[in-house]
């Protein structure tokens, strides 16, 4: 029965010892603790500390709630003598850590009127879980590149004209919501347009007559997208991971030699995403993201000018990659 006392009592202690802040600092210089009645300002990793500042403490701290974590920083700071405290690094509970983890330092700045504006910013860091948002609704344009080989059988002017093709606008949007601030869910929808017309001579009826190939081509996507989300300390900026699976489709509205025609074929594809945002306002910020979307049609729809319709399959020689590669910028929400 001892024994199991002793054990119990140990498990005890290194749960507590689990939960409990931890904190560990490093000494630059010697100075008289502040007294219980001051006041202590706390800084974001943005903002700069005044030029006179002397550094006196440096601080690291590890726990399992932000704010109390937040207090045991500020007390380390005041022992140390200092009315300031700088965040240099935050880092929330992600996949490398349950807990979250401050890094700071303390400074004593010479003049006392220069702590009247960081005690505004110390209210922006209280709330600072706020700021991130659940919801996120983003819209983009951009613009992207085919990465489908021209095949080597085409004529000249063929060639040309998918040349001009190949590189062109984008637009889209999302909604996704984050069950935390580094995972979340939703569904996107993206669109890459491009078109083209060249001059083409053919022979009809035995004559030689002039006119256009023209083409305007649509490749959209739309599925559910997967987010992973990494923030700085000061929640200003994210970096962006994400990933989406869902239908490709291609419409391509043809004419040649004042003949229309389109065609239309749909498939599985993948999309791959690195963004960057920047946060502006509480609820808005600007982003950009590299793209990948992979996709390839096997077989298309045939659409003439008289309603008439025929299904192709395509050979393997003949398969539409529709896959291509983008830059795009754009305005987030967050709620």
């Amino acid at each position: 029965m001892r024994k199991e006392n002793v054990i119990f009592a140990f498990l005890a202690i290194l749960s507590l010892s689990a939960c409990s802040p931890k904190v560990t600092t490093t000494l630059i210089k010697a100075k008289a603790p502040l007294g219980p009645e001051e006041e202590i300002a706390v800084l974001q990793p943005e903002d700069a500390q005044p030029e006179d500042a002397v550094p006196l403490k440096a601080i690291r701290a590890i726990g399992p709630e932000y704010l109390p974590l937040l207090e045991e920083v500020k007390k380390e700071a005041m022992d140390a003598g200092a009315n300031m405290v700088k965040i240099t690094d935050y880092f929330s509970p992600d996949i490398a850590s349950s807990r979250h983890r401050i890094a700071a330092l303390a400074y004593c700045p010479g003049d006392a009127d220069s702590l009247r504006i960081p005690q505004i910013q110390l209210a922006e860091v209280l709330n600072v879980k706020k700021e991130t948002g659940a919801l996120y609704a983003a819209i983009n344009g951009g613009a992207a590149y085919l990465t489908a080989k021209i095949p080597d059988n085409l004529g000249n002017v063929e060639k040309t004209h998918a040349k001009n093709m190949k590189f062109s606008f984008t637009y889209g949007a999302e909604v996704s919501y984050f069950f935390g601030e580094s995972a979340g869910i939703g569904v996107r929808f993206h669109n890459f347009h491009t078109s083209d017309e060249m001059p083409m001579s053919a022979v009809i009826n035995g004559s030689i007559r002039e006119g256009y190939m023209k083409d305007q081509i649509d490749i959209w996507f739309v599925g559910p997208i997967l987010k992973g989300r990494m923030l700085t300390p000061s929640r200003k900026q994210a970096f962006l991971f994400n990933y989406s699976f869902g239908f490709v489709g291609e419409t391509d509205r043809a004419e040649i030699m004042s003949v229309p025609a389109i065609a239309k074929g749909f498939t599985l594809g993948h999309m791959f995403e690195l963004g960057y945002d920047f946060r502006v306002s509480r609820n808005f910020s600007v982003g950009a993201g590299l793209y990948y979307l992979l996709g390839t049609i096997r077989d298309v729809d045939i659409y003439d000018g008289a309603g008439n319709s025929q299904h192709i399959a395509l050979s393997q020689d003949n398969f539409e990659n529709v896959g291509h590669v983008g830059l795009s910028i754009g305005l987030r929400y967050n709620l």
